[in-house]
């Protein structure tokens, strides 16, 4: 069994604190601006109806669950450049990023073009039999997003990049400017030319091309990224490393999207108010879950980065240090939100029930998610970036079957509870994930690299 004796002073008493901090400014604004752009479509298209927000909800969950793969990818991308820098290999780290990114490149195009062609027969697939009004607004919106997700990747594998090279400045300057420009072009053309839903895409797109062409020219610059004659050639030789662990992040993703996606469908028969309340706190939910996904960001790198250069105390000092400030951060935060969000739900919707739905979410998550979110997602990238992908991916394929989905069917329709029974089924399968990976950890059987 691993042990470390050392005590974890944590803020002011925490040696590592500015250097956490300053990893952790940068990445917390990049994600807080990606989600905050939901939030924001949400609140500008609010003003064409629920329909129209519950279209892009449904849009998102059927780009999250085709797309996933080449998202995990990019993800992966960070955790095994941090080794090959930690190992030595800097022409391994550069070329292995570049055919990464042309890989979720071509991947995703093949993903936009099926999305432009058959638009209303991947909806009717996904949920079955839907409102009209709502499938008439998604097959206005999902060829549009379709469109954007080649340059997205771009972006992302970008800001990997960068963050495995200890840069976060760049990824954090091409978010902010990639952000403004999508607000703007999303009042613009929400607000004053009226266009709804095509307008939130449309200023998606033109954001994601300029943060993913600004992104690609910055690495080069800096010689973090191979050059096209490089890139555009994919060989499977260059990125396997890559490919096998976003395949374990993949096959976990795609799950626990499947599970969110097929709840929603579960959901149809309780009415539009349902999904609209699943829709508009899916946004909230987002941002509050922030600190988190930065965090975990975090211990990617330093996990990988110190477990290749032999240093198992320091990365079990840095893991228990960031559940630490995981936990903290998300108490304050969703805290936070129980004051301020009852005063902002009203913007969104003015339907009573809605807002019913959406005050007892908001409590449930209050109470639950920040403790159970924070142990099972750093527990999850600890075990991802030590080597043990395949435990974590085994034990979230296992309770998102038989918890988020069985028991969430029972909570949904059996018990009728619809929206409220389908986060207490996500509760119930975080906390017995927690658990699980908790015994994992002290096992000390999740370290698979060789030191």
């Amino acid at each position: 069994m691993l042990k470390e004796k050392e005590r974890i002073g944590l803020f002011h008493k925490d040696p590592d604190f500015s250097m956490l901090f300053a990893m952790f400014l940068p990445i917390f604004t990049d994600m807080l601006l990606n989600n905050f752009i939901g939030t924001v479509h949400a609140y500008f298209i609010a003003g064409s109806g629920e329909a129209a927000i519950s279209a892009i909800s449904l849009v998102n969950q059927v780009k999250e669950l085709i797309s996933t793969i080449f998202f995990s990818a990019c993800n992966a991308t960070m955790v095994i450049v941090a080794r090959k820098r930690g190992s030595g290999k800097h022409e391994d780290a550069i070329i292995c990023s570049g055919q990464t990114m042309f890989f979720a490149i071509y991947g995703t195009s093949a993903i936009a073009v099926i999305f432009s062609l058959f638009p209303s027969q991947i909806m009717t697939l996904f949920f079955g039999k839907m409102d009209p009004i709502i499938l008439s607004e998604a097959i206005k919106y999902i060829p549009l997003l379709g469109v954007s997700l080649p340059f997205y990747c771009m972006f992302q594998v970008s800001a990997t990049t960068s963050r495995a090279f200890d840069n976060h400045r760049i990824p954090l300057i091409i978010s902010v400017s990639g952000s403004l420009v999508n607000v703007f072009l999303a009042f613009l053309l929400i607000t004053v030319f009226k266009l709804g839903i095509i307008g939130a895409g449309i200023s998606l797109i033109l954001s994601n091309i300029a943060s993913g062409f600004f992104g690609y020219a910055f690495l080069r610059k800096l010689g973090w990224i191979a050059p096209l004659r490089d890139c555009i050639f994919v060989k499977f030789k260059n990125i396997k490393d890559v490919l096998s662990l976003g395949l374990y992040n993949s096959i976990a993703s795609v799950i626990t999207v499947y599970a969110s996606t097929v709840k929603t469908g579960f959901l149809v028969p309780f009415g539009i108010s349902h999904i609209s309340a699943s829709s508009i706190y899916g946004s909230f939910g987002s941002l509050l879950n922030v600190p988190v996904s930065v965090i975990s960001t975090i211990v990617s790198t330093l996990v990988a980065r110190n477990l290749a250069l032999g240093e198992k105390p320091r990365a079990l000092i840095m893991i228990k240090k960031c559940l630490a400030y995981s936990i903290s951060l998300s108490v304050v935060v969703y805290a936070f939100a129980v004051i301020i969000l009852p005063f902002v739900f009203p913007s969104y919707t003015d339907n009573p029930l809605t807002l019913n739905l959406l005050w007892k979410i908001l409590i449930l998550t209050t109470l639950f998610y920040p403790l159970f979110i924070s142990l099972t997602s750093i527990f999850a990238v600890t075990f991802n970036a030590a080597g043990d992908a395949r435990f974590s991916t085994i034990v979230n394929i296992g309770c998102m079957v038989v918890l988020n989905l069985g028991v969430g069917y029972i909570f949904i329709t059996v018990f009728n509870l619809g929206i409220i029974g389908s986060f207490l089924s996500d509760i119930l399968s975080a906390i017995i994930k927690s658990v699980i990976y908790i015994i994992r950890y002290k096992s000390g059987r999740w370290i698979k690299i060789k030191t």
